[in-house]
């Protein structure tokens, strides 16, 4: 008996979402990577080329159905509350704002 090993991910995967487009093909993806490319300094920068120390704020479903749930999500808090992750995600939200001023039909 015990937990079953299966319903883990590896800590390989473990990341942090800031924005999420949608790319629907090669274009999309390529100007994407040109505009993460473009503010990428901006983001090392807002961060002081240092990095950041997070801490999970408890853990909820990605659903909000705990029978139907396939991902989890921790809310996080930057330790030591400097504002670089907050700086260096509104930079990284442009690229989704620029993305998306880019492919309005």
């Amino acid at each position: 008996m015990g937990i079953d090993k299966s319903i883990f991910v590896s800590p390989n995967t473990f990341h942090l979402t800031v924005v999420m487009l949608k790319l629907e093909n090669k274009e999309s993806v390529d100007a994407a990577q040109d505009i993460l490319k473009s503010i990428s300094s901006n983001v090392r920068h807002a961060l002081d080329n240092r990095p950041v120390y997070i801490r999970l704020k408890g853990l909820d479903c990605m659903t909000g159905s705990l029978d139907k749930t396939r991902v989890l999500y921790a809310p996080v808090e930057e330790v030591g509350h400097e504002g670089r992750l907050l700086s260096a995600c509104r930079i990284l939200i442009s690229l989704r704002d620029s993305f998306l001023l880019l492919h309005l039909p």
